[in-house]
């Protein structure tokens, strides 16, 4: 039996940029849309027993959608001006703004019988995690490199 050959697909280095690029651009689109959303609807439209958990945050939900707009702001900032580090603090800190709803979700879901048990997935996988990928992408294009201090140098 002979080896399978070419298994690999082979993506056009132009549409990966730009399949990247769309990506980083659509969350942060919804991380401002949903940080603008958490904003004008206030604490009434989150009374659900869902909502719960993250109510216990300090400023919520206001904290929320602030967290949620300024992430998603810079994160879109920094593909418009080509800024590869704003992009990928951006993507991560939408990342961390899921983990903390998906945490909330799941310990909500725990508490009560009655609460949502499918949101801790959504904020996990596609928002969470593709935003986790997305910043590690562009973190890699222009990692942070610390400089060892040679002992000649130090004062």
């Amino acid at each position: 039996m002979q080896k399978p050959h070419d298994t690999e697909l082979r993506v056009d280095p132009h549409l990966a940029q730009w399949v990247v690029r769309s990506l980083a651009r659509i969350m942060a689109t919804y991380a401002i849309g949903i940080g603008v959303q958490i904003l004008i609807g206030g604490p009434r439209r989150f009374s659900g027993l869902s909502y719960q958990a993250a109510l216990e945050t300090p400023g919520a939900p206001w904290s929320w959608g602030a967290w949620a707009l300024v992430a998603g702001f810079l994160a879109l900032v920094g593909t418009l001006v080509g800024n590869v580090r704003l992009v990928a603090f951006g993507m991560f800190a939408i990342a961390s703004w899921a983990a903390f709803f998906a945490i909330s979700f799941t310990r909500a879901a725990l508490r009560y019988g009655e609460a949502n048990t499918t949101a801790s997935w959504t904020y996990t996988i596609p928002v969470g995690v593709v935003c986790l990928v997305l910043a590690g992408a562009y973190y890699s294009m222009a990692p942070i490199v610390l400089r060892k201090v040679s002992s000649r140098e130090a004062p």
